[in-house]
């Protein structure tokens, strides 16, 4: 049975000594609470927290609660020690949006059809603060956008984004409300760029990968990678795929899901001005993550792509 110790030491401050003898599921909010303290390493042990477990105590009882637990819910059972923990537990910073700031034309590329780019990353949270993150004068972010998917398991996102050195060219990075949390090595030589296509759960083990393609006007090669602590992990890739040409303001790719699994919306490379493109839906196969490709009867225009990535056009998945 859960006993009100149990639930208010950890809290009581960082460190304190974490009971847990048997756990009793009586309310949806300790079945929820059990299964986090599971997949954090926390059951039946008996020890004295560091601070960073008593943070992940501390996290799995407030996710349970914002998961759905209402106070009705709350008021069952050992009502009155999870709502002195849930008052105890202070919510976590959580990134709500992000955005690009501060234009600059100090890099001077212009892949995206013109010469500004962006110095600054700007998160704001949802408890109202907002963050910069300020990159030095020999990088920018070179990206149309942020974005924003949970690739840790935590319910929380991260931010991907694109940031490109003077000297070396771009990387994917990842980053959270303390800062940088991941990055992938820089491509080596300046004006080398990469184009994310999303992020997505491949593997179905409850945290997004992303997707990207690396050079996509010279190679096409499609990268696909996890994060595992603070390292950007390959896990799959393919050559021949592409998602942007030189001068497009926008990177045209996506992932949908309609049915089928994660699948992934690009073409073929090299994508050129002229003529029609194929649009093709790119999956991984599992467990090999292998990367199929399945061709569209209609080409690879943005009209196109929105249709597809909204579930209104299928490939024929015979061929």
């Amino acid at each position: 049975m859960l006993s009100l110790e149990f639930l208010l030491m950890p809290f009581l401050g960082r460190g304190a000594l974490f009971r847990i003898s048997s756990l009793l599921v009586l309310i949806p909010a300790e079945k929820a609470i059990r299964h986090c303290l599971a997949r954090n390493g926390l059951q039946n042990l008996t020890a004295r927290l560091a601070p960073d477990q008593a943070d992940r105590a501390c996290e799995c009882t407030v996710r349970a609660c914002r998961a759905g637990v209402g106070k009705a819910d709350l008021m069952r059972g050992f009502s009155v020690a999870l709502l002195a923990l849930f008052a105890a537990c202070p919510l976590r910073a959580e990134i709500v949006s992000a955005e690009y700031a501060d234009p600059t034309a100090r890099y001077r590329h212009g892949i995206l059809g013109d010469a500004i780019e962006w110095g600054t990353l700007q998160l704001s949270l949802r408890d109202g603060k907002r963050l910069r993150i300020v990159l030095p004068e020999t990088r920018v972010f070179e990206d149309t956008a942020p974005r924003l998917a949970d690739l840790n398991g935590d319910s929380r996102p991260e931010v991907i984004v694109v940031e490109s050195s003077n000297d070396a060219g771009a990387r994917l990075a990842v980053y959270g409300e303390e800062g940088l949390i991941a990055a992938t090595p820089f491509l080596g030589r300046p004006n080398r760029w990469l184009a994310p296509i999303g992020a997505a759960d491949f593997t179905s083990d409850g945290k997004a990968e992303i997707a990207y393609v690396e050079t996509p006007h010279l190679t096409g090669s499609l990268r696909v990678v996890e994060l595992r602590g603070d390292k950007l992990v390959p896990i799959a890739g393919a050559r021949g795929l592409t998602n942007h040409r030189i001068g497009d303001r926008e990177i045209l790719s996506g992932i949908r899901n309609c049915g089928r699994g994660p699948e992934m919306i690009l073409t073929s490379f090299p994508w050129q001005r002229s003529g029609v493109a194929e649009m093709l839906a790119v999956e991984l196969t599992w467990p090999e993550l292998q990367v199929v490709a399945w061709r569209f009867e209609e080409d690879f225009t943005p009209a196109h792509v929105m249709a597809a990535l909204d579930c209104g056009l299928q490939p024929d998945y015979l061929k």
